[in-house]
This record gives C-alpha cells, sequence and structure tokens, in this order.
C-alpha cells in the first residue's frame, strides 16, 4: 500500500533531489525504508486523507475512479496509470494529471525564514 508523507524539513532525496519543506511525496519517492526512518526522527509526517469523494471538485472524478476500485488518494497515487485508464475508459496521460493534481491538495506553503 501506498504511503503519503509530508516533509517537514527540507529532506535530500538522492541523486541531488530536494523534497521542500511542506511537500507531500510518496513513500517510493525515496529509498526502501527511508521514510519510515525519517518519521521516527520527526522529519517527515504520514498524511492521513479523506476519501477522493470528499475532496472538493473531485466528485465527478471519485466516480470515475471507483470503477477502477479507487477510493482513496493513497490507492489513486499508487495506482498503475495505464490500467487505471482502462479501467475508466479515461485518457492515461489525464489519470497521470489527476495523480499529481491530488497530491497538490495537501501542500503546506511556509513562508521562506529570514536571518
Amino acid at each position: 500500500m501506498t504511503v503519503i508523507y509530508r516533509a517537514l524539513s527540507r529532506l535530500e532525496a538522492g541523486k541531488g533531489r530536494m523534497i521542500e519543506r511542506g511537500c507531500v511525496f510518496v513513500d517510493s519517492a525515496l529509498s526502501p525504508g527511508v521514510a519510515e526512518k525519517l518519521e521516527k526522527m520527526g522529519r517527515v509526517a504520514i498524511v492521513h486523507t479523506p476519501p477522493i469523494s470528499a475532496l472538493p471538485d473531485w466528485a465527478i472524478r471519485s466516480k470515475i475512479l471507483v470503477k477502477a476500485d479507487i477510493i482513496t488518494v493513497e490507492q489513486l497515487v499508487g495506482a498503475d496509470a495505464s490500467a487505471v485508464a482502462k479501467a475508466t475508459k479515461t485518457p492515461e496521460d489525464k489519470i497521470r494529471e489527476w495523480q499529481k493534481e491530488i497530491l497538490s491538495i495537501f501542500v503546506v506553503n511556509h513562508p521562506k525564514r529570514s536571518g
């Protein structure tokens, strides 16, 4: 099962990639086991999300996604876009767009710290 995390501080994700404070990401964005270690250190937190149908502007999409047995945010972001596209008769690029868009709902923007 896919787990969604929020970065509580700036993180290096390897290969020069950074995950900024407040950003959300799926556990597969890091090497296996790293997210769990970061959670124990207080550097990330699990994001608990409502069902997709409860999200603003997602009612229609949730009715489409349920055809692929997708009810939760975690299920959508962890799903194979091609399989979801086939099950819902929705273009694959649209499913990939939804996967990115739904994560953006949970991003927290923090003001830059001065000094």
